[in-house]
């Protein structure tokens, strides 16, 4: 029967075993040889870091602002005055745990969880006020992953180069003992404080996947925002209730735990009837191309 040094060091070597296994018999093997350091430093790897903690050097990830246009999608932000605003290009400071980091490998975007007051003073910067984001530079958050696993894999080595293997999951007391003599360095696990103040906090991300089918509850909710706010230029008075009522089923269902695709549809293209009807004999404005695209985008998703 393998060591549980011999299977960590097999494990950090292979890339299929998830990383929360991983750091699990880390933790394991760190706690019955009596080991704080490493076994805190685990611990914190699988639970997540809180924000008062001082996060380490490699949790620091890029990052980019952008902001909703709502007729061209995210776009990112272009600041006018760059000194300003210089803390906001400074690294977010990570602190989800390890195990979904790793899955962002099979997702298409991330995102920086920004505080309320912080996502307020942004948008309140901008020229229009409109929704406003923080994408994380995704290989970066990858090469978290990374790190963990090699500093797994080069202290379980330091630990056999110390003669202390284990037999199966037990440790001799003699191998306990000699734990406790040898002096183990991690690469680029020192601690840094936390300089980000306000724009750190909130450091969780959150994992989008644009779906390329079904319902994306958030796209609708701001699609029913859109309308709701142009409602007096997309559509006749006449026919501003009846509009009113779609925009209503359309912001329901994208509230609704399991929203009802059939009923989406019928409200979205009646809202995009009633679009065209109006821009009948008129120039079609920008308001009017712009709201029936966002239609014909959430159309195509269900």
């Amino acid at each position: 029967m393998a060591s549980l040094i011999e299977e960590l060091q097999r494990h950090a070597l292979d890339r299929s075993v998830p990383v929360e296994d991983l750091l699990r018999k880390a933790w394991v093997a760190a706690q019955k040889l009596g080991l704080t350091e490493f076994s805190a430093w685990a611990k914190k790897e699988l639970d997540g870091y809180d924000p008062s903690d001082a996060i380490p050097a490699y949790r620091r990830v890029q990052s980019e602002f952008q902001a909703y246009n709502p007729y061209h999608g995210w776009q990112s932000i272009i600041w006018s005055d760059v000194k300003k605003v210089q803390r906001l290009f400074e690294p977010r400071e990570i602190i989800t745990p390890a195990g979904p980091l790793e899955q962002i490998a099979d997702e298409d975007q991330a995102l920086f969880i920004l505080t309320p007051e912080l996502k307020a003073r942004l948008v309140a910067s901008l020229e229009v006020p409109t929704d406003v984001r923080c994408l994380l530079n995704k290989s970066e958050l990858l090469e978290i992953i990374s790190h963990v696993r090699n500093e797994v894999l080069r202290w379980s080595v330091e630990l056999e180069q110390a003669g202390i293997v284990g037999e199966g999951l037990s440790f001799s007391s003699q191998e306990s003992e000699k734990a406790q003599r040898v002096e183990f360095h991690f690469h680029g696990v020192q601690n840094v404080s936390n300089m980000l103040g306000d724009v750190a906090e909130g450091g969780r991300i959150t994992i989008n996947q644009q779906a390329s089918q079904g319902a994306d509850p958030q796209a609708l909710a701001d699609l029913a925002e859109q309308l709701r706010q142009n409602l007096d230029y997309l559509v006749p008075a006449a026919e501003q209730q009846r509009f009113a009522h779609e925009i209503e089923v359309i912001g329901a269902e994208a509230e609704a735990a399991t929203p009802d695709v059939g009923k989406l549809k019928r409200a979205l293209n009646a809202a995009k009837s009633m679009i065209q009807e109006g821009a009948k004999g008129a120039v079609t404005s920008l308001v009017t191309q712009g709201a029936l695209a966002l239609i014909e985008g959430a159309l195509k998703h269900l």
